[in-house]
């Protein structure tokens, strides 16, 4: 049975620890080859506009999915 989040809450600070499942995983892989795709189709030395705007849309997006699919983050 897979795990009720995809990312525990960390258990001191604010945030989330790795992966505690395999969805988690898979996502922060494709996370990691979407940045990755960005630098090489836009790389930031030639395009540095277009490069940040795909980091922060990448990164937005799986900021979206650790809130939805990860363990609600409290200060502790």
């Amino acid at each position: 049975m897979a795990a009720p989040y995809w990312f525990p809450a960390k258990a001191h600070g604010w945030g989330w620890e790795a992966p505690s499942s395999w969805q988690g995983w898979i996502t922060t892989a494709l996370f990691v080859a979407a940045i990755t795709l960005v630098g090489a189709l836009l790389p930031p030395t030639r395009r540095p506009v277009a490069f940040a705007s795909g980091v922060v849309a990448c990164g937005g997006l799986f900021f979206a999915l650790l809130l939805r699919k990860g363990e609600p983050p409290a200060w502790r």
